[in-house]
């Protein structure tokens, strides 16, 4: 029985022995692969080799270079938080830290510390947010320079949006608590004020009030011109702008068939050279242009008028009164 148990445990003592060496080799292959990758340009790749080394085995030759790859990738405050994790593990005769150290002070210099202090007032359960998620409260945290919005908040808590402008190699401790306490009384005192102020500035009646019917879209329910007359008007401006210019190119045409042809002595057709039959046909062209222009801009300008003059009648008055009383 004895015999048994011996050999059970060698045999677990084995296999855990065995799956560490594994886990070694697999590590040591991964590193090698991220090195060739980063020789070879390909940087995004050899950071994953590198991270996926380091989750099989912790060892400081990976660290390092996936902080040089962070770098290379412009992500400098993971790649200061790897020097300064190895910095602190490694012993002070390591030829590696005197590199780490130059690339910690260079870094020092591009990234900013930040650390969000809780005050001490604040409730219990106040947490800090940015875009991203979760930001921690009470410790430091490196980012890159630039402008930055926390919201602190807490249940029960309105919630108060911080923003922080970090500079280049700025370290700066900041204070934050969440906004004033909801009081729900104080909630029901501003919602009986309000409707207070509504029965003051409306007449309460036993109808409810609705806004009068319009018969045209010109005018909306708080007394604005609609989209549709400025269409009309503006169709029917550029249409007779359009107009002006067709009838002054028609008068330049006419004036070039006037100097280019000459009647007959005996009468007929005048004779005219190519110039001057280009020029008719461009005549009686922007003839047509100015006149179809011209009827589409009267047009317009009356349709306009017709919508702004007509739904203006009392439209203002019957939507406020409509929009305060709160019956939409």
């Amino acid at each position: 029985m004895v015999l048994r148990l011996l050999v059970l445990v060698f045999a677990c003592l084995l296999s855990r022995q065995t799956a560490a060496q594994s886990r070694d080799a697999e590590a040591e292959a991964l590193f090698r692969e991220g090195r060739q990758a980063m020789n070879h340009g390909q940087v995004d790749a050899a950071c994953d080799l590198f991270r996926r080394s380091l989750e099989l085995k912790r060892a400081a030759g990976a660290q390092l270079n996936l902080a040089r790859c962070e770098e290379e990738l412009n992500r400098l405050p993971q790649a200061l938080t790897l020097y300064e994790e190895l910095h602190e593990e490694l012993p002070s005769d390591d030829p590696r830290v005197a590199i780490i150290e130059q690339r910690m002070r260079l870094l020092e210099t591009r990234v900013a510390r930040i650390t969000l202090v809780l005050d001490s007032g604040s409730p219990h359960g106040a947490v800090a947010n940015d875009r991203n998620g979760r930001f921690p409260l009470n410790e430091t945290r490196l980012l890159m320079p630039g402008e930055y919005r926390v919201t602190i908040s807490a249940p029960g808590y309105r919630s108060m949006p911080y923003v922080l402008q970090l500079d280049p190699a700025e370290a700066r401790t900041v204070r934050v608590a969440p906004g004033p306490r909801l009081e729900s009384a104080a909630t029901e005192h501003d919602e009986a004020s309000r409707d207070t102020a509504l029965a003051t500035a409306v007449p309460q009646s036993s109808k409810p009030v609705h806004p009068e019917p319009s018969d045209s879209p010109s005018i909306d329910r708080n007394g604005s011109v609609s989209p549709l007359t400025y269409g009309v008007l503006a169709v029917g401006g550029v249409s007779l702008v359009v107009s002006g210019i067709a009838g002054l190119v028609v008068l330049q045409q006419n004036a070039i068939v006037e100097s280019e042809c000459t009647q007959p002595d005996g009468g007929g057709l005048p004779e005219c050279p190519h110039r001057g039959v280009v020029a008719a046909d461009r005549g009686r062209l922007y003839a047509n242009i100015a006149t179809a222009s011209f009827v589409v801009g009267v047009a317009g300008i009356a349709g306009g008028t017709y919508l702004l003059v007509h739904g203006a009648r009392g439209g203002p008055q019957a939507g406020w009164s409509a929009s305060l009383a709160g019956h939409f």
